[in-house]
């Protein structure tokens, strides 16, 4: 009858219990019905599915039907299994999904589906981050270290590092270390204070 929840419970069940490509088909499709219908799992889940090219028997855009080999027919910015994971993400990042946001952030950062635009990957980077997703605001610092989408600066840099580290990003402390060597301790102790404030506020959020 078009439940959104019960497509995507359903969707969910078929893909956990049934091994069949008929099956998977049909799970693809209820997934779609959903997502259609601003399911933001649903959305998720299929941006994930289209991105890792484990979609089978669905058309896609940009291909003449599904047996187009899509890993090699294009180039990664017009690969059609990407172009459509890309269109997925965005339904839920616009819904403010953290890690949809997080998606589309990778993706234009490497031009996947997409012509790469770091621009919009700050845009989205920025939004996850600020959401508390750690890969998003270790991806946000190390764009600031480079000047990709915007100007370099060290100290944000370095701020979104400690706040990825913070927020359990392990891999974060060795970058967070290093970028501090570049600054002065008078700005590492500013920076600190900022990364610290800023989890004070996620962590009232969350409560």
């Amino acid at each position: 009858q078009g439940h959104r929840e019960a497509q995507y419970e359903w969707a969910r069940f078929i893909e956990q219990h049934s091994r069949q490509a008929s099956s998977h088909v049909r799970a693809v499709q209820l997934y779609d019905q959903a997502a259609r219908q601003g399911h933001l799992h649903a959305q998720l889940r299929l941006g994930k599915l289209f991105k890792a090219d484990e979609i089978i028997g669905m058309p896609l855009a940009g291909a003449d039907d599904d047996t187009v080999p899509r890993k090699h027919s294009h180039k990664r910015s017009h690969a059609p299994h990407l172009v459509r994971a890309l269109e997925y993400f965005m339904m839920a990042a616009e819904q403010g999904e953290r890690e949809a946001q997080f998606e589309l952030g990778q993706m234009y950062a490497q031009g996947l589906g997409i012509p790469q635009q770091f621009d919009q990957s700050i845009h989205w980077l920025q939004l996850a981050a600020r959401q508390g997703h750690a890969r998003a605001q270790f991806n946000l610092a190390f764009q600031y270290a480079h000047g990709q989408g915007v100007e370099a600066d060290l100290l944000k840099a370095y701020e979104w590092y400690r706040i990825s580290y913070l927020c359990g990003h392990a891999v974060a402390k060795t970058s967070m270390e290093f970028t501090a060597k570049k600054l002065s301790p008078a700005e590492v102790e500013m920076a600190n204070w900022r990364a610290d404030s800023f989890m004070h506020q996620i962590k009232e959020h969350q409560s």
